[in-house]
């Protein structure tokens, strides 16, 4: 649960700086905001962003609330965040062009912590198999 907080979070600034960066950096006359690439790339990092803080923020109420399959939802929190994570700082870094993995900038520091949280207690895919092997069993 904790990893999938911490990976909303660093989605959102991933975003944050993102938008920042496309806003100001100009090319061929216009900030590169402007172009359909770029704006492709940032909505879908926003709909990421929505859709991590829900799961994430979903799993928090189930743990306090003794849900009984509070420990799917950590597992598929888990699983999203992560992975989005990782996807966006793929893309922040695409977005912020040669510069973005310099040491300079700090968005290599964000992409090491996505990969590091996506494989730290399980990959993504280890979590999807512990749902469907949950699932799998009460159904049973």
């Amino acid at each position: 649960m904790v990893l999938a907080a911490e990976s909303a979070a660093g989605l959102q600034q991933t975003l944050a700086s993102s938008v920042d960066y496309a806003k100001e950096r100009v090319a061929f006359g216009k900030p590169i905001g402007a172009f359909q690439s770029i704006k492709h790339a940032l909505a879908s990092m926003f709909g990421a962003s929505e859709c991590a803080n829900t799961a994430m923020l979903f799993t928090a109420w189930a743990l306090t609330e003794d849900d009984p399959k509070a420990s799917i939802w950590a597992a598929i929190a888990k699983a999203y965040c992560t992975e989005a994570y990782v996807t966006a700082t793929n893309q922040n870094i695409q977005i912020f062009g040669a510069i973005g993995f310099t040491w300079e900038m700090k968005n290599h520091l964000y992409f090491k912590r996505a990969r590091a949280n996506a494989e730290m207690f399980g990959s993504p895919a280890k979590h999807r198999e512990r749902v469907i092997d949950i699932l799998r069993q009460e159904a049973a």
